[in-house]
């Protein structure tokens, strides 16, 4: 989504954009809610009208966000697409969300988990049950032999790569180049799991050299002993 596009949105989602922003760049403790209006071009006071105080910026930023893309992926799973079209579409809807409005709600969230209020939490946490629940499914669908620990390690961190994108502004989403995050993101989540091995009669385990252990006190005695009886008079 470009900048023409952001101007379209609502008042209260444009300032969560540029709060998002902010907060990313200088953390939430480092940023004031007279700075977020003055980026916005309003005052302090006006933002006053859509948030409470600066908590409540936070806790909208994280929550309102979860809900937009939830939202989207809800869409998606009441349709009745394959399960490998039903994957292009969840891709697609996360990478809506990456370069759009919310893309910095992954970041805070992930960098002020502490700053968030506990109201916040648990309605993100009820959230983000059902959406990791809806790209589990598909991945179980798509991969049935793979482990659920598998699926769900390779789900989040394609999502953390995703995430990260708010943070490379000169990566315009343009065609091109979102088609080739969506195909490595595919990529990533088909990728065979990395398995250790026992060695084999073929691949000797390596011996360890002999651990070296400090003597007892009889060794110590005999060899003091052995020492004195072996010394000219």
């Amino acid at each position: 989504m470009d900048k023409s596009d952001e101007s379209q949105l609502p008042r209260r989602q444009q300032l969560l954009g540029i709060a998002g922003q902010m907060f990313s760049r200088q953390g939430f403790a480092g940023t004031g809610v007279d700075e977020i209006g003055e980026a916005a071009g309003i005052t302090g006071p006006a933002l006053y009208r859509h948030f409470a105080n600066k908590q409540a910026i936070l806790d909208a930023l994280i929550v309102e966000g979860m809900q937009r893309l939830l939202k989207s992926i809800q869409g998606i799973a009441l349709s009745e697409a394959e399960a490998s079209k039903w994957l292009d579409q969840l891709i697609e809807v996360r990478l809506d969300f990456a370069f759009g409005p919310d893309r910095y709600a992954f970041v805070v969230r992930r960098n002020e988990q502490d700053k968030i209020s506990k109201t916040a939490l648990r309605k993100l946490a009820a959230m983000e049950e059902i959406y990791w629940a809806d790209w589990l499914r598909v991945m179980a669908a798509l991969r049935p032999s793979v482990p659920t620990t598998i699926l769900r390690r390779a789900i989040y961190a394609v999502h953390v790569f995703m995430g990260y994108l708010a943070l490379e502004e000169d990566l315009d989403d343009i065609g091109d180049v979102r088609a080739h995050i969506a195909a490595m993101v595919r990529a990533a989540l088909f990728a065979d799991p990395v398995e250790t091995h026992p060695a084999t009669a073929d691949q000797p385990a390596r011996k360890q050299p002999p651990r070296r252990t400090a003597p007892s006190k009889n060794a110590r005695s005999a060899v003091s002993r052995s020492g004195r009886s072996g010394r000219k008079e």
